[in-house]
């Protein structure tokens, strides 16, 4: 076909377009790698409906934030995406290059669900591109949504999003059942989603893995029968058999790698929606309940090709590495969100030791934070502008920020501040049985929150203050002990310097209990401390 054969087809009219110049166009389509995938009855519609750009370098195609009217297909050069964003420490908006657009990217699906565009797209050099109207793809869409679907979903790790610092704009389309979606549950769901979208990078890993699955010979992604036979479950495997699967991968290279450690990688994918239990109703264990993939859930018939074998292959590295990272702390929130009455021994001390680096609980004594390791529970917020609760409102929780930030407003004065992560809020109104003095504001998505309910938080303040000998002068405490459990001695928690010595002397503490007050002694160390827990 002459180079110029397709061009003169294309630049006319759709309806002026010949059968042999819909084909034209589709042979010159085809040759774009991953445009070859799809059916020849799908390129050729896009081939009748499309328009050509033939554009030079620095053009924009469209804004961050407009509505957008066309999806694109990159036939020849390259382009720049980039996030504008507004820095919290000034009102300056900034642009951010994100990802780079290659030959065989496809972008601006938004236009489906008639959303704004998140991204600024630019030319870097002089670009061929693909133009189809967004009521001619939409009707595309509509006829072959799993295959479109698909496709994009492949493009994004195929045009340099593999390694770049991306935003949910490139990630899959929404997962989760947002009807079964709970915010602030009394009972949190360790099967539930704590995002919106899947991340990019768990997007990647999980196309990386469904792929290999795919393409194993021992087909342990398939087609299974339920409930007496009466349904079947597309592409699904049992949590028994993925783990098996899984532990040989990352056997080679990691051979401490336990069953434990490979059940938090597939929770970390089942949290963001990437996989899910066939009904929904369980996080991921090591049991013969079945899972399957966000893609096959959507009727999703593609077969890998040798090419994206090669090419899952060549990034399973990068994907096991971001999911062995993020296994742990998925493994600890599948703990914070289960009942306590089923928190392990194991499991109560991985939370201890979580809680022992939390900023807002640093100074509280051992015994206090093994306490609320029984009763604090996990609560993930993906999305900013919710509300946990309002001034006036009855205080029922104290909270630890763990990701993110909230803001604290006041009908009389607005927003006075934020808080961030390691920070806490929620306190006083639980001590006293007053009402919030603030509403808070989750500020950023995808917050992340410690919860501990009233009753739970009072008895532990209780406890302590029962076991808690404060000396006054002045009205003031210069004195503070604690009495230990284990040790049934009284552990020095605060004081003065001169107090502190003058009760070491006196009693002539052993040197066992003297390091236990070397930690900052003039630290204000105790639970119902105001300067410790906001007042809100």
């Amino acid at each position: 076909m002459a180079a110029t054969e397709w061009i003169t087809a294309i630049d006319k009219r759709p309806s002026d377009r010949s059968v042999k110049d819909v084909e034209a166009i589709t042979s010159r389509l085809r040759r774009v790698d991953t445009l070859n995938r799809l059916p020849n009855n799908v390129l050729q519609q896009l081939a009748f409906v499309g328009y050509y750009e033939d554009l030079e370098r620095g053009v924009m195609l469209y804004r961050q934030g407009e509505i957008g009217s066309s999806w694109y297909a990159v036939l020849g050069g390259s382009l720049e995406a980039r996030l504008t964003h507004t820095t919290q420490t000034s009102s300056t908006n900034t642009d951010k290059a994100v990802v780079t657009l290659d030959v065989g990217a496809t972008f601006g699906e938004s236009i489906v669900h008639d959303l704004p565009r998140d991204m600024t797209v630019c030319t870097k050099t002089t670009c061929e591109l693909l133009r189809i109207h967004q009521n001619d793809f939409k009707k595309i869409w509509d006829k072959h949504s799993n295959l479109m679907k698909d496709l994009i979903a492949t493009n994004k790790l195929r045009n340099g999003m593999a390694t770049g610092n991306l935003t949910k704009c490139q990630s899959p389309p929404p997962v989760m059942n947002q009807t079964r979606r709970t915010v602030t549950p009394d009972n949190p769901d360790p099967a539930e989603v704590i995002t919106e979208n899947p991340s990019m990078p768990m997007a990647r890993a999980g196309w990386v893995v469904r792929t290999l699955l795919l393409s194993d010979q021992n087909t342990v992604l398939r087609d299974r029968k339920t409930g007496g036979g009466r349904s079947v479950v597309r592409r699904c495997a049992s949590g028994s058999e993925l783990i098996d699967w899984l532990m040989n991968l990352v056997s080679t290279d990691h051979d401490s790698f336990s069953r434990h450690d490979v059940i938090g990688m597939w929770q970390a994918l089942l949290e963001e929606g990437v996989i899910s239990h066939a009904t929904g109703e369980h996080p991921f264990k090591d049991k013969c309940l079945f899972y399957n993939f966000w893609q096959d859930r959507e009727g999703a018939l593609n077969t890998p090709t040798i090419q994206d074998v090669a090419e899952a292959e060549e990034h399973l590295e990068e994907a096991l590495q971001e999911l062995i990272h993020r296994g742990p702390d998925a493994h600890l929130r599948l703990i914070l969100r289960s009942p306590s009455s089923e928190r392990t021994p194991e499991d109560l001390e991985l939370i201890f030791e979580e809680l022992s680096v939390q900023k807002a609980l640093v100074h509280l004594p051992n015994s206090v934070k093994r306490e609320l390791a029984s009763v604090v529970v996990f609560e993930a917020h993906p999305r900013a502008g919710h509300i946990l609760f309002r001034q006036g409102d009855e205080g029922k929780a104290w909270y630890v920020i763990m990701q993110g930030a909230v803001s604290v407003e006041t009908y009389s004065k607005g927003v006075v501040e934020s808080l961030y992560e390691g920070e806490d809020f929620g306190g006083l109104a639980l001590i006293h049985n007053v009402p919030r003095s603030a509403t808070i504001t989750v500020k950023e998505d995808n917050t992340h929150l410690l919860r501990v309910d009233k009753d739970s938080y009072n008895k532990i303040v209780r406890d302590i203050e029962a076991n808690t000998v404060r000396l006054k002068e002045l009205g003031s405490d210069v004195l503070v002990l604690e009495k230990s459990p284990r040790l049934h001695k009284y552990m020095i928690i605060a004081g003065t310097p001169q107090k502190i010595l003058e009760h070491l002397l006196e009693h002539r503490l052993s040197s066992t209990n003297v390091a236990s007050s070397r930690n900052d002694p003039m630290s204000r160390r105790f639970f119902i401390n105001a300067h410790s827990i906001y007042a809100h």
